[in-house]
């Protein structure tokens, strides 16, 4: 983790990081989305390289928990087995990135603009963006990566000082039972914080794939911090 944080406080050229992010990405590279990197390249944002120093442990952790769970059960490693990551978004990314050497792959999928002062902050997320993801030259299990603070809640008094940038992903933004099946996939572990409820646009996508006869298991991670 110190060598990551060492290469983060390098300059980041955004254009050569966006495009390594997508080719991480590989047959599901039309379901990416790196809009903070976007932002970074056209300077609406000011890259803080240390902004992603307490989720970088937080992820380790998870990604050890995920792995341990991973091994026991048999999921981890398989082609056949798509990840998603429902986590906060840096500790999404960092996590997918400490999975690496498991043979894990990200697809990137964080559609929220960093605006200045907007209700889903991208500072740490754009730190864990800003250095090129280590991808495995063999077959490879697919993780794609959220932004749990999408859906946040926000007081009314705070709507009226910030940009409301939350979403919610829809049809278009993960792959259908149809696509899925086309790639091979059997089955889905979703992985997010126990501390957080479902949120709605998963339960929605995920009773679509139940219905449609995909497997999708819970793994509901433990969190040192505060769920925002």
């Amino acid at each position: 983790m110190h060598q990551l944080l060492t290469l983060m406080r390098q300059r980041v050229d955004a254009r050569l990081v966006y495009r390594a992010w997508y080719a991480a990405a590989g047959p599901w590279a039309g379901y990416f989305r790196a809009a903070p990197l976007i932002g970074l390249a056209r300077g609406v944002l000011r890259l803080r390289p240390d902004a992603a120093m307490a989720e970088a442990t937080g992820a380790t952790a998870l990604a050890a928990e995920m792995a341990t769970v991973g091994d026991a059960v048999g999921w981890l490693g398989r082609p056949d087995v798509l990840l998603v990551l429902d986590l906060p978004g840096a500790e999404s990314v960092l996590a997918a990135r400490a999975l690496a050497p498991r043979g894990v792959r990200p697809v990137l999928v964080l559609p929220q603009w960093p605006a200045p002062r907007a209700t889903v902050p991208c500072g740490p997320l754009l730190a864990a963006l800003s250095t090129p993801p280590d991808c495995p030259a063999t077959s490879c299990q697919y993780a794609f990566v959220l932004a749990r603070e999408r859906i946040r809640t926000v007081l009314p008094a705070t709507l009226q000082e910030q940009l409301d940038t939350r979403y919610e992903l829809g049809p278009a933004d993960l792959p259908e039972a149809r696509r899925l099946r086309a790639a091979g996939i059997q089955a889905l572990v979703v992985c997010r914080w126990a501390a957080l409820p479902w949120p709605d646009d998963l339960v929605a996508y995920t009773m679509v794939l139940r219905g449609e006869g995909l497997i999708v298991h819970d793994l509901a991670l433990p969190s040192a911090r505060v769920p925002g």
